[in-house]
């Protein structure tokens, strides 16, 4: 146990230890635990542990050997601020409490989908139900954890990737409120980059948090027709774009990390690279924002005049960032290098060089047992247990099996799935797991991580059924599906305005056929 505040890592506090009969109780100078069991148990050792649970990250801890012998037992952890607290704290029905939370996610994935691969149709639930736990409201507003146990903040970033997938599953009150809380927050045309439990610390250094709320946002008007609440974020995105179009080079396209070494961190996801002056990635996303925005400017009847920058920023992407057989990572500083990057212009409907990526990333450079690693293993600077220089994540592998839908490749989008869907059982926790060692296989980081879950339901409904719901068109739905041989039929609940609809995708015969009700 480490009972410390939550950007703290060092601190040498001791616990004071009562060894009471019915519960063992464990008291620091800024909080206390009490661990109570039916049946009893007893403490047979306690000793104290320095570790390193991320690089950089020190820690020590109070590890507590806790024996009792039953079939079946309850133990209750209870936190305070102190011990009078988290004794208090142990007074409920444990019981009643869990049965209520049974109750209330059982009614919150029923009827949400339906598929003869009941691997997958778990794994989609559970992507339900863990995005709920990481809903949270806090006095900067709602919004979503980034992970457990280390990333309990608000990340923008994160929430780009996330808020759609919440709009897939027809949750607009949270869809909107998560973009509401990071878009009030936005300061000098930077949506946070994260945002503390308490609200008191606001970080800004990210550049693609801002980009992916704007594509987050066009998700939601689009299914929502939300002009309301469009019309009231117009000023944030266009504070944004200003910004953007500042930070440009000659070509049009985003420079970033110009302060790495002072910053001692990137820009991007893969913050702990130097990753300046383009990253690919960003481009991709800088590109589709814009196209989100002239589409919402259209919704809105006015003509963004952005269309030209498009078109010249579509042409000359592949030009200055395709090296004849890939993707560079980045223009500076190290040209050539290898990441899983590459895959976000394929999902951006970017690349026309799909194939010859996906190539690639299905080759042992990249596809482990165990998922996609962040950087090719023919790569100097590769180590397969690193953050960001070789480790595989399961972003990227969900990543992969987007793009394999979206170009066709069905049956290994479906294997990919499948390397992040066992996951959930590997454990019992129902989790999925931030990243792995690309040797081994051994978990890393995080436990549970927010955008897994996200991209899960994305890859099943945006890339293998193809659904594209656009309420501004007729027909508001369009389902163009790509179903793998395991999936014979699959069936989801969505959500357009305020009415709901069932989409099947079934093998019939020789063919795919879909099907839409109104419910």
């Amino acid at each position: 146990m480490n009972i410390r505040n939550i950007s703290e890592n060092w601190h040498e506090r001791a616990y004071e230890i009562e060894n009471k009969t019915q519960e063992k109780i464990f008291v620091s100078s800024i909080g206390a635990l009490s661990i109570k069991s039916k049946p009893t148990g007893q403490i047979v050792e306690t000793y104290y542990k320095e570790h390193n649970p991320m690089p950089g990250d020190r820690q020590r801890c109070l590890v507590v050997k806790y024996a009792l012998k039953a079939k079946n037992a309850e133990i209750i952890f209870s936190l305070g601020d102190d011990k009078q607290e988290a004794m208090q704290n142990h007074n409920f029905d444990l019981a009643r409490e869990m049965k209520k939370k049974i109750e209330y996610y059982n009614d919150l994935v029923r009827n949400s989908v339906s598929c003869n691969d009941k691997e997958i149709e778990q794994a989609f639930k559970w992507s339900i139900i863990n995005l709920e736990t990481l809903l949270k409201k806090t006095p900067a507003g709602y919004g979503y954890y980034a992970g457990y146990p280390w990333f309990q903040q608000i990340w923008g970033r994160d929430s780009g990737w996330v808020i759609p997938a919440i709009v897939d599953l027809g949750e607009f009150r949270k869809a909107k409120e998560a973009l509401a809380t990071l878009g009030k927050h936005m300061e000098n045309g930077r949506i946070p980059n994260f945002i503390t439990t308490d609200s008191k610390n606001i970080d800004y250094y990210s550049v693609d948090a801002s980009l992916l709320w704007i594509i987050s946002l066009h998700h939601y008007i689009s299914q929502s027709d939300d002009m309301r609440f469009l019309i009231k974020q117009r000023p944030v995105m266009e504070k944004i774009l200003s910004t953007y179009q500042k930070r440009t080079d000659k070509h049009g396209f985003i420079i970033s990390d110009v302060e790495y070494e002072e910053e001692k961190r990137g820009e991007t996801w893969m913050d702990t690279l130097n990753r300046s002056s383009e990253a690919l990635d960003i481009q991709a996303m800088w590109i589709r924002s814009l196209e989100c925005y002239n589409e919402m400017m259209h919704c809105l009847g006015r003509d963004s005049g952005l269309e030209k920058n498009v078109q010249k920023l579509r042409k000359n992407f592949d030009r200055k960032f395709w090296s004849g057989s890939f993707y560079y990572d980045s223009v500076e500083p190290v040209r050539d290098r290898k990441t899983a990057n590459a895959l976000v212009p394929l999902l951006f409907d970017l690349s026309k060089r799909a194939k010859d990526v996906l190539n690639v990333i299905e080759s042992p450079l990249f596809t482990t047992p165990w998922g996609v690693r962040t950087l090719a293993n023919d790569e100097t600077a590769y180590n397969p247990e690193s953050y960001h220089k070789g480790s595989v994540w399961e972003l990227t592998t969900l990543w992969a099996a987007c793009a394999e839908f979206k170009y066709g490749n069905s049956n290994k989008g479906l294997e990919y799935l499948k390397m992040i869907s066992k996951d959930l059982f590997i454990y019992g926790l129902k989790e999925m797991t931030e990243n792995w060692s690309a040797d081994s296989g051994k978990a890393l980081g995080c436990s549970s991580q927010t955008w897994n879950y996200a991209l899960f339901i994305r890859a099943i409904d945006e890339y293998m059924l193809g659904i594209d719901i656009n309420a501004f068109r007729k027909p508001a739905i369009k389902v163009k599906p790509r179903l793998p041989l395991g999936i014979s039929k699959i069936v989801r609940k969505k959500r357009v305005k305020n009415k709901w609809f069932k989409i099947a995708a079934f093998r019939h015969g020789g063919e795919v056929k879909t099907e839409i009700i109104d419910l």
